[in-house]
């Protein structure tokens, strides 16, 4: 049998002060944590995405070296203007691609505003627009921007320490704003290696030109220059905590 006074504690419960100042608890708690996870979770999807660039390109170009040669050694590229389109054929018979664009309709596979910005808030022309350049969204929905002809005017060239023959650059979401280390990174095209902008030698270089910030991602499998910039080193902090 019930004892006495039973049923009055069931129908006791909550009062309205009380589930009010729950919600509102909960409601803080959400507001502090919900962007740090989307913004974690955002990041996880970057990087997963840059390292299949990265495997899948790697492998793509190895393969075209072994069909044809290193790119320095391809007559049709050197001082020819259509030579992004010659290195372009011969890398893409294995890649797998939602939509391929050319100069008259690449706006469909690079869809952004007219500018990329830095870390530090500077910004420079969005190259993309140029004209000059194949656009892709590979079957992931990574979109790609490849070139061999801006920069290189004769084919490959030397630039400082390495040997680059094209760039590619990657936009991993859909953002209309474009800012180099968060969503658009690049790589280049060495005369026999694909390689992440950004060198181990340079350990600033992510942070004085964030350009570079594609290897750190790569080797370090993180974004925290983003966080803690002035703690992290190749030699040193690869990460925040």
């Amino acid at each position: 049998m019930p004892y006495p006074g039973y049923m009055s504690r069931i129908i006791k419960g909550f009062t309205l002060a009380e589930v009010l100042i729950t919600l509102g608890i909960i409601g803080v708690i959400a507001a502090l944590t919900i962007p740090n996870l989307v913004a974690n979770y955002k990041e996880k999807q970057t990087i997963t995405k840059l390292k299949k660039v990265y495997s899948t390109f790697s492998n793509v170009y190895q393969l075209t070296i072994k069909e044809y040669g290193t790119p320095d050694t391809w007559d049709e590229i050197n001082f020819d203007p259509s030579r992004t389109q010659v290195f372009w054929d011969r890398l893409k018979p294995t890649l797998k691609f939602i939509k391929e664009c050319n100069a008259n309709n690449r706006f469909e596979c690079w869809d952004a505003d007219n500018y990329f910005t830095y870390l530090n808030g500077d910004s420079t022309q969005n190259h993309i627009h140029n004209g000059k350049q194949i656009t892709s969204i590979l079957n992931d929905g990574t979109m790609i921007a490849f070139n061999a002809g801006v920069y290189y005017d004769t084919g490959c060239a030397r630039n400082g320490d390495y040997f680059a023959c094209a760039d590619l650059t990657v936009k991993t979401d859909n953002s209309q704003k474009q800012v180099y280390g968060k969503n658009i990174f690049v790589f280049r095209f060495e005369h026999n290696l694909f390689v992440p902008s950004g060198k181990k030698s340079e350990p600033n270089d992510c942070y004085s030109n964030s350009t570079g910030c594609t290897a750190w991602v790569i080797f370090n499998g993180n974004m925290d220059y983003l966080r803690c910039k002035d703690d992290l080193s190749w030699n040193g902090k690869s990460k925040c905590n």
